[in-house]
């Protein structure tokens, strides 16, 4: 049986169609399992892939996405049986990521020796909408 990773992802955008595109793609990579849209700019949705993060294939999602646009994804996921916890975030075109368990060593994904992959310094948490995933807009 193979080791399942089950990822809750939380995404926001000024533009609905880019929200649209994201999640057609999401979709068209992998099989959402929960889909819940926060108005026309937000959605958290939950799909599965195999052992850890799919990096590459998120990658590829994001390559097909406008250049420039404003999507903010952030991805916990999970695989208990190994004890792998990993976050995610998509920002200003670029993913980076901050183990919040489960470390890789020797992996190669660019972390430093804490475990934290560098993250860009900015002044606010996302360029997009200050959306509250909890609270129906």
């Amino acid at each position: 049986m193979a080791n399942h990773c089950i990822n809750i992802a939380h995404a926001s955008t000024g533009d609905r169609e880019l929200l649209e595109e994201f999640i057609r793609l999401v979709e068209e990579e992998f099989s959402i399992e929960e889909l819940d849209l926060h108005g026309s700019h937000a959605c958290e949705l939950n799909f599965m892939s195999r052992y850890r993060f799919p990096l590459a294939e998120m990658e590829r999602i994001a390559s097909r996405l406008p250049e420039g646009n404003d999507l903010y994804i952030n991805i916990v996921s999970t695989e208990r049986s190994e004890g792998y916890v990993a976050m995610h975030t998509y920002q200003r075109g670029v993913w980076t990521q901050d183990n919040a368990g489960h470390s890789d060593s020797g992996s190669g994904d660019g972390s430093n020796s804490s475990g934290r992959a560098s993250i860009p310094e900015t002044t606010d948490q996302h360029d997009s909408p200050n959306i509250n995933p909890l609270k129906s807009n």
